[in-house]
């Protein structure tokens, strides 16, 4: 079956997004022990926090200790696990999402206020499942597929296990005092990504495996290219924290 399909034509530049489902059930929690690590011998210890968050890693736990008036370290553990959908390059996808994710970072405060400057590290465990809803034909490799062609398309998109994050935020958890206060990151992760799919099943023609296997091919590189070339995961959270 060739020929064109309304509404697949491919546009990098056009795509629509239903976001991830935040995880419903157990919350993951932290647990640290940190030694004060002070920038002068007569500087009191620093204020420890303990707090929940949310955002675009899922949800979970932190704790953290400060480093004298104008530093803190932080570590915290997310999970993120859910479901969603996505237009791109007019293919729609389903996506399926169950990750951890660990940070360790270190909060600079020029003022000495609750505005923070953040970076360290980002650990992350896990895949996003893919798949291409193949309901209706969808066009693969200049060619369109019917559904009974075509059968099921899933694959998975993996990140670095160890990236960057660079971000700044604000301090509400009473700093540089005690107190409970909400807070806030805006930052990236300096990611790169690599993406897999396979197709299940279908009924081809003589001959058509190896176009759709090289169909296929093009796609993930398309998809690659366009997450290589934005580089980043974006992080966007709030945490609930009591500093003591």
């Amino acid at each position: 079956m060739i020929g064109a399909v309304e509404g697949h034509r491919k546009d990098p530049a056009v795509f629509t997004i239903r976001p991830f489902l935040p995880p419903g059930a157990t919350v993951l929690a932290a647990v640290v022990l940190l030694a004060p690590i002070h920038p002068d011998a007569g500087a009191a210890a620093g204020p420890v926090a303990l707090g929940a968050l949310a955002g675009t890693t899922g949800a979970g736990a932190e704790a953290g200790i400060g480093l004298g008036e104008r530093a803190s370290l932080r570590i915290s553990h997310t999970v993120l696990s859910g479901a969603g959908s996505v237009t791109w390059r007019g293919l729609p996808y389903e996506v399926d999402a169950s990750m951890g994710w660990t940070s360790v970072l270190l909060d600079l405060h020029p003022s000495g206020g609750s505005f923070r400057l953040s970076g360290g590290a980002a650990f992350s465990s896990g895949d996003m499942g893919v798949a291409i809803d193949t309901r209706s034909p969808v066009e693969l490799g200049g060619r369109v597929w019917s559904p009974g062609e075509v059968g099921a398309v899933r694959g998975t998109v993996s990140m670095d296990p160890v990236a960057p994050y660079l971000g700044i935020g604000f301090d509400g958890a009473g700093w540089p005092g005690g107190g409970l206060g909400l807070s806030t990151d805006f930052g990236i992760v300096l990611q790169s990504y690599s993406v897999e799919l396979r197709h299940e099943g279908g009924s081809l023609p003589t001959g058509m495996e190896q176009e759709l296997a090289n169909a296929l091919e093009g796609e993930e590189d398309s998809v690659e290219n366009d997450l290589n070339g934005v580089g980043v995961y974006p992080v966007i959270r709030v945490s609930l924290a009591l500093r003591i």
